[in-house]
């Protein structure tokens, strides 16, 4: 099976076996341990079910003001157990650069330096092409998928782009 590792990008043919129900390689180049894999693929699977709206909006917080999320939103962050995202994208509504948006692309992105060391980043943008209004660097995510994720905001809901 071709693998390619979450911690520095390497290419190689994976041998996994099963411990309960995640899949397991290691990088012949760094040693780094891949047990994601199957969840990752779980959550892509999520995100391409969930291409045309929603059914229900979800509370997922008490908090005043915090947005309501979307199926398919609610189906990643339980697949990717990835709640801590949406509670940064919740967090940022009342701060005042970001609550007068009522569109706001909230991307997670990875990074792997070149010492094989991971940064993830949370970056709010009002437009694709506009300077960022938000940056937020994470120490460390678990993540599954080496290629991020993209929300919106909307009006104070939160959804796929294939809900939009």
């Amino acid at each position: 099976m071709e693998v390619k590792c979450d911690v520095c990008g390497y290419e190689f043919k994976g041998e996994l076996h099963s411990e309960g129900e995640s899949v397991k390689a290691t990088c012949p180049k760094c040693g780094g341990e891949l047990n994601s894999l199957e969840q990752a693929a779980a959550v892509r699977e999520v995100i391409a079910q969930h291409n045309n709206g929603t059914s229900a909006y979800h509370r997922i917080s008490f908090i005043p003001g915090y947005p309501v999320v979307t199926d398919g939103v609610k189906a990643v962050a339980e697949a990717a157990e990835a709640f801590w995202f949406l509670d940064i994208i919740g967090s940022y509504q009342i701060h005042r650069r970001v609550a007068g948006l009522p569109f706001q692309i909230w991307k997670l992105e990875k990074e792997v330096k070149h010492n094989g060391n991971e940064i993830w980043t949370v970056i709010c943008r009002e437009d694709r092409d506009a300077a960022p209004v938000v940056k937020q660097v994470i120490g460390y995510s678990d993540f599954p998928c080496p290629e991020g994720l993209k929300l919106y905001c909307i009006n104070n809901v939160i959804l796929l782009p294939g809900e939009y």
